[in-house]
């Protein structure tokens, strides 16, 4: 590498002395281009040589000038520490690219001036005037010297690479060492930043909390109160994040000072952008929002109670199995309330309530907010999510019901259909209603005479029922016409049949 300088050296002296007698300004220029070119390559092989027979990077005992950013100077210096780690964190592997770069370059560079030394030898073994082979052999001189240059700047730049490959540690030994300095520098600083965000964080949040709950129990939350609780949840987290600053600051850490500031100030920007979001999101937790604590919404097609607002809002419905909701506010935020009436009912059925769906009977066996599940007569069991089965409109006879069917007589008994049939009737359903039904379950017994029809005398009768026999409503349904059909055999009343004419002309 030595006699690399001393060649380069000398070609610098050669090319200055050419400058000096050049007797045009075109060849002043080209010999200049070529020495300011020939005294870059000197400077930078005498970096690598000095490096070389020293062993260790030359550049970290030269001060560098200050980096400039392009906009923002003091953002520029928040960055700056997180850029300069990542520097650090890859010199090593940049050097190493950077060697094997320059190693192909000048490699390159030296098969071509063998390319070149090669094809000018053969040009002057041609028998060439004097004249020409003198400029052709000042030509290979200059060849020759590029390409001893080009090989030694090679060798210099394989001869770093396989220093450093042979210092390398194994990932292990890396591992281990970066994990010792981190636990000793970094991770304390982190443990020491993380341990006061968490106590002043949490401690604010237990306080707000303790608070909220001796409020809530002497009443409910007023519009001061939800904002003083709003607050105080802003301030865990602000305070929290001033802890960090301070730890990292007092521990001289920038690199994550700097990461903590770029975090605060990116989560400023996007709390301003998302502005219109927060708004309306801390009109919801206040409690003036279109959702109100105390009223009714209809949640995904069930009717439920805000039982208390916050980031996370609790629904009830006690008419519901698992009717106890905690849903995010965000869920929320299209959503409208309103005042319940004084007798609404939030759910048509309870559990076990009896009902005809479809026009048949069944059984309420479960229900909550997302199906209901019925059994029918025989066991059959039916699965409804809420929409379909509200939209069914399912009649509930656990509350009480009324049965109504049609009967009639022939018009021979015409002059007793005003008053002894219908008591007749009457009499004859609550005597026999009993045995199928407890007597106290029968409200009341309605026997009127409807109509008079083009065949019979038509009655309407109509048998309210407790909800207590909803089970029995297919059997006494079923009663009905059988009863009085027994009446009438009693009795001796004729039952007519629809006739039909058949005129012939």
């Amino acid at each position: 590498m030595h006699s690399s300088l001393s060649a380069k050296k000398g070609e610098i002296e050669r090319l200055e002395a050419e400058l000096k007698d050049a007797s045009n300004e075109t060849t002043r220029q080209a010999v200049s281009d070529t020495l300011q070119s020939s005294a870059s390559e000197y400077l930078e092989l005498k970096k690598r040589f000095e490096e070389s027979v020293a062993g260790v990077d030359h550049s970290l005992f030269i001060d560098e000038p200050e980096e400039t950013f392009s906009w923002e100077e003091n953002l520029g210096d928040i960055v700056k520490p997180i850029v300069s780690e990542i520097k650090n964190a890859t010199a090593e592997s940049r050097k190493i690219a950077e060697l094997r770069k320059t190693s192909e370059e000048y490699s390159e560079r030296a098969e071509a001036a063998a390319k070149a030394i090669d094809q000018i030898e053969k040009t002057l073994t041609a028998g060439l005037p004097e004249e020409m082979s003198a400029d052709l052999n000042e030509q290979l001189a200059v060849w020759i010297r590029r390409a001893e240059v080009a090989r030694n700047q090679a060798d210099a730049a394989d001869l770093q690479l396989r220093e450093i490959m042979s210092t390398q540690k194994s990932v292990m030994e890396n591992s281990k060492e970066f994990f010792r300095n981190f636990m000793s520098s970094r991770g304390l600083s982190l443990l020491y930043g993380m341990l006061a965000f968490l106590v002043l964080f949490f401690g604010i949040r237990l306080a707000v909390t303790s608070w909220q709950k001796k409020k809530q129990n002497s009443g409910n939350l007023t519009l001061n109160d939800r904002i003083v609780n709003l607050s105080a949840r802003a301030a865990a987290i602000l305070f929290g994040m001033i802890a960090l600053i301070v730890v990292f600051n007092l521990r001289s850490d920038w690199f994550l000072l700097s990461i903590v500031l770029i975090f605060f100030l990116g989560l400023i920007w996007l709390s301003i952008k998302a502005l219109p979001h927060y708004i309306e999101a801390v009109s919801f937790v206040l409690n003036v929002g279109p959702v109100r604590e105390g009223e009714i919404i209809d949640y995904h097609g069930v009717l439920l109670v805000v039982e208390s607002i916050g980031f996370k809002t609790y629904l009830k419905n006690d008419r519901l199995e698992g009717g106890w909701l905690r849903v995010p506010y965000r869920n929320l935020l299209d959503q409208l309330s309103r005042p319940g009436g004084e007798s609404e009912v939030l759910f048509p059925t309870e559990k076990g309530d009896w009902i005809l769906i479809g026009g048949t009977l069944a059984e309420v066996i479960v229900q909550t907010p997302s199906q209901v599940t019925v059994r029918h007569d025989g066991g059959a069991r039916v699965s409804y999510s809420v929409g379909d089965f509200l939209g069914a409109t399912p009649i509930n006879l656990s509350q009480g019901f009324r049965l109504e069917t049609a009967f009639g007589v022939d018009y021979s008994l015409q002059s007793l259909a005003p008053k002894t049939i219908p008591d007749a009737m009457r009499d004859a359903l609550k005597k026999e209603l009993g045995n199928i039904v407890p007597e106290e379950s029968i409200k009341e017994i309605f026997v009127h005479f409807a109509s008079a029809a083009a065949s019979s005398l038509d009655f309407e009768i109509e048998v309210d029922l407790d909800g207590s026999v909803a089970h029995r409503y297919q059997a006494i349904s079923f009663a009905l016409q059988r009863i009085l059909v027994e009446l009438c055999t009693e009795k001796d009343w004729e039952i007519p049949f629809p006739q039909l004419t058949v005129l012939k002309k």
